[in-house]
């Protein structure tokens, strides 16, 4: 018996519990639609934002406030699935809908309780307050004057430079310096010889927790100094920690020459677009442009916030975009070269160079021809370089050589020199020793570069050039032949021929002729088949625009009488009437499944096609303000099919 007892004193325990846990499950359960401002001040020249979340299926109906101009802006829905051990599966469903909010005067406005009409019953928010103050003065933007706006590699505008947010803490009381957001630093040696090809070093550094719109290239500008312009597919993206900060930089590694001697100074110019503080002290706006932000984006910065309930309430700072100049300038003194002991025959080369030669051949017989291959590598100046001399030798006949540069680095390279040679006689052993010379900055003296002689074995009796012929004059014509004597007659009587027929009646004639009679009627059938087949296709594609232009009217009728089933069957009609053919069965025939074999996973056109089908079976329609919304995406996604 007291067992019993103590059983039902459990059960009754157990069952008050639930009770208990049941009604305090009604009274914290959210509610089933909730409508936030994301600001109780408004300032007359800005849009505000008005989140509206639901958590039910049903029809959401836009309120009318006067003087308040509300226009709809996005809609993100989420659906997921709970499991209860008491009513089982139930189906959680949040979706959220953006509206612009803009006033026509300055004034204390209310928005009026937002209705959602579910198939048992109508919900309200609760009405929505604020205040519209006098309009915000903001910046010019200039917007990159001069130049064009790139997106450099790697980099990602909307979140901040190269992949990172941005950032999220900023004190609007401290102004940011132009040289804490971004600056340019050059690394070079700047005292140079006239010629000298120098390696220099640009980098652009970009401070990570600043927020960049755009990016301009840098601009390189520079009198009597050579540079190459810089691109954007050059620059190398990277990390480093300079004065004890972390900056991202784009470096570019090119070369640096001076034209004349003197002093002349290098400029680097860009410009910037960022996002600062606002430090005027006007109404906080959200840090990110979340009327120009995706859904997905939306989304996202709602779930990175604690307070789900007012999701853009919380850690706000008011930002303005602002125009940043950014300069670095260099003084380079470019020296002359030395006269003293400057080569006759110096070209201008400066740097540090090597010098190798090869043959194609070592023997070789007399009036063949040969090639010598001249190679000069290292890191300088090799503009200045031409193919070294080789010493004259009546014996041997040279041609002008053809060269080719391959960088093998940064300022240094290959130049290679392919010379043809002809050896005229056997007298010749060896092909002389080629040199060039060029200037040293490092030692500041001019060097010789030469090459050893190349053996070689000629053969043959020798190369002799032969004698160009005279022309004969007509007084020496006349005076070879006698006038009292005839002309000589010509012995060789050349090829002779047995067929006397004419050309015209020979079988390889005939066949010529008909094998183009038959080319000839081939082209002309190919191209009458063409022409009909083009023909045709022009009359479906008529067809296809006329028909398409009938039921895009039928939508636009429908959805101007706001009858939601009619608007998604009209819809239904006109997706299957455009992609009949491409899904191969007739136009009443075309489903869901044909449609998702040919159209993207995010088609607005499948979609809409999937809500016309549920719609047949008792399922949601869309509002006035959402068929305002889908009209004009679904005439675009049609018109675009061929």
């Amino acid at each position: 018996m007291k067992t019993l007892c103590r059983k039902n004193l459990v059960l009754s325990f157990l069952l008050a519990l639930l009770l208990v846990s049941g009604a305090v499950s009604t009274v914290v359960a959210a509610p089933v639609i909730t409508a936030v401002l994301n600001t109780d001040k408004l300032p007359l020249n800005q849009t505000g934002q008005l989140t509206v979340t639901i958590n039910r299926e049903g029809r959401l109906e836009k309120p009318e406030a006067k003087g308040v101009h509300l226009s709809y802006a996005s809609k993100i829905e989420n659906r997921s699935y709970r499991i209860s051990s008491i009513a089982g599966n139930q189906k959680d469903i949040s979706t959220i809908f953006i509206f612009r909010v803009t006033a026509e005067h300055e004034g204390k406005y209310t928005i009026p309780p937002i209705r959602l009409i579910t198939t048992d019953k109508t919900y309200a928010s609760t009405p929505v307050k604020f205040e519209v103050v006098a309009p915000v003065k903001t910046a010019k933007n200039a917007a990159n004057t001069g130049g064009t706006t790139i997106q450099l590699p790697g980099m990602q505008l909307r979140q901040g430079i190269i992949g990172q947010s941005a950032p999220q803490q900023v004190k609007p009381e401290k102004a940011m310096q132009e040289s804490e957001s971004a600056f340019f630093t050059i690394k070079t040696k700047q005292n140079i010889y006239e010629g000298e090809n120098i390696p220099i070093e640009i980098k652009l550094c970009l401070n990570p927790e600043v927020d960049f719109q755009s990016l301009s290239m840098p601009q390189v500008a520079a009198e009597d100094l050579a540079i190459p312009a810089l691109d954007k597919k050059g620059a190398k993206e990277d990390k480093e920690e300079i004065n004890g900060k972390i900056w991202h930089t784009l470096t570019w590694q090119t070369t640096l020459s001076g034209i004349k001697p003197g002093k002349h100074q290098l400029d680097i110019t860009g410009q910037a677009t960022v996002r600062v503080p606002d430090s005027s002290g006007q109404q906080p706006r959200s840090q990110r442009d979340i009327f120009n932000a995706t859904p997905e984006e939306i989304l996202a910065e709602m779930m990175s916030h604690r307070a789900f309930g007012n999701p853009f309430a919380d850690n706000f700072t008011p930002m303005i975009r602002k125009d940043l100049a950014l300069e670095k300038s260099a003084t380079f003194t470019v020296e002359p070269l030395p006269e003293e002991g400057r080569p006759a025959d110096f070209t201008g080369a400066v740097g540090s160079f090597t010098l190798n030669t090869s043959v194609s051949s070592h023997r070789v017989e007399a009036g063949d021809p040969l090639t010598l291959s001249v190679e000069v590598s290292g890191t300088g100046n090799f503009k200045s370089i031409t193919m070294p001399k080789m010493a004259e030798n009546q014996a041997i006949k040279t041609y002008p050589p053809a060269e080719k540069f391959t960088p093998v680095g940064w300022n240094a390279g290959e130049k290679t020199f392919d010379q043809g040679i002809i050896i005229k006689n056997s007298s010749v052993t060896e092909l002389p020793a080629v040199s060039f010379n060029y200037f040293d900055p490092q030692k500041k003296i001019y060097v010789t570069k030469s090459s050893s002689p190349i053996p070689l074995t000629v053969t043959g009796a020798g190369y002799t050039p032969q004698p160009e012929p005279q022309e004969s004059t007509a007084g020496q014509a006349t005076a070879a032949v006698s006038a009292d004597q005839p002309l000589p007659l010509k012995v060789d009587l050349g090829s002779t021929t047995t067929d006397l027929r004419p050309i015209p009646r020979r079988p390889w004639f005939i066949l010529s002729c008909f094998a183009a009679l038959l080319a000839a009627l081939a082209a002309f059938i190919l191209r009458h088949v063409h022409t009909s087949q083009r023909t045709a296709r022009r009359s479906v594609q008529r067809q296809l625009t006329s028909r398409l232009a009938g039921d895009l009217a039928s939508v636009d009728k429908a959805q101007q009488a706001g009858d939601g089933h009619l608007f998604l069957n009209t819809c239904r009609v006109a997706i299957q009437n455009r992609l009949a053919g491409s899904c191969g069965v007739h136009a009443s025939a075309v489903s869901s499944s044909n449609l998702r074999e040919i159209l993207p996973k995010d088609s607005v056109l499948l979609e809409v096609f999937q809500m016309a089908e549920n719609a047949a079976y008792g399922g949601e329609v869309p509002t006035d303000f959402e068929m305002d919304q889908l009209y004009p995406m679904i005439r675009k996604a049609l018109e675009v099919i061929k």
